[in-house]
């Protein structure tokens, strides 16, 4: 199946993911949003994007700033397994890149869309990590790749956000493109979170 390639920005540098040269400067966003913003975790239809019994920390959430201030790097091991936090339909993967390259752009990836229109995005998959043809359908819950250290990446983590919708052409520079907006979600299978996934925490993956 011909398998459609996109270029994203994946945010800053600190614990994880780094920064294009190119990419214009961010718009300043409070280091900690309302806690209001997160919809309620009981009937969220996301889970962790690992397999239960698994634990993360996570080295940076907030900190990626605007528009990516709800993406979230969670630190793991190259080749860990990872699964569809939402059932949805499969618009990209790319899994050609080798880890530690270190370059902007080759990040192997997943984008997932979901039936609200939105786009679980994730990124940073191993060399041949990913499980998934475009235009699959995936359930919640299923695995859908593994874990690397691909593209602009400073350690093996996954970066998952969610976006507005998906980017169909090229990164081309615009940060407030709806497709770069990402939306604060919450995660059904873990401890309480009212303010959303925080940075520096460890979050265990109970049954969905």
């Amino acid at each position: 199946m011909r398998r459609l390639v996109l270029t994203v920005i994946v945010g800053a540098s600190v614990a994880g993911c780094g920064s294009s040269p190119s990419a214009p400067a961010q718009s300043p966003s409070p280091s900690r949003p309302d806690c209001a913003v997160f919809p309620p975790q009981g009937t969220s239809p996301y889970i962790l994007p690992y397999e239960t019994g698994a634990a993360f920390f996570v080295g940076r959430t907030f900190e990626h700033g605007y528009p990516q201030q709800y993406a979230i790097d969670w630190l793991m091991p190259i080749n860990t397994a990872l699964i569809a936090a939402r059932a949805g339909r499969v618009i990209a993967v790319e899994s050609r890149w080798a880890d530690d390259d270190h370059t902007f752009g080759h990040e192997n990836h997943v984008f997932i869309q979901h039936e609200d229109g939105t786009v679980g995005r994730y990124f940073h998959l191993t060399t041949a990590g990913v499980q998934l043809d475009v235009g699959e359908a995936v359930r919640r819950g299923q695995r859908i790749g593994h874990s690397g250290n691909s593209g602009n990446s400073t350690a093996p983590h996954l970066h998952f956000d969610v976006v507005q919708m998906a980017c169909t052409t090229p990164w081309p520079g615009e940060l407030d493109r709806p497709c770069q907006r990402t939306v604060p979600v919450t995660f059904v299978n873990t401890k309480p979170t009212p303010c959303g996934i925080q940075s520096h925490e460890t979050y265990p993956a109970g049954p969905a």
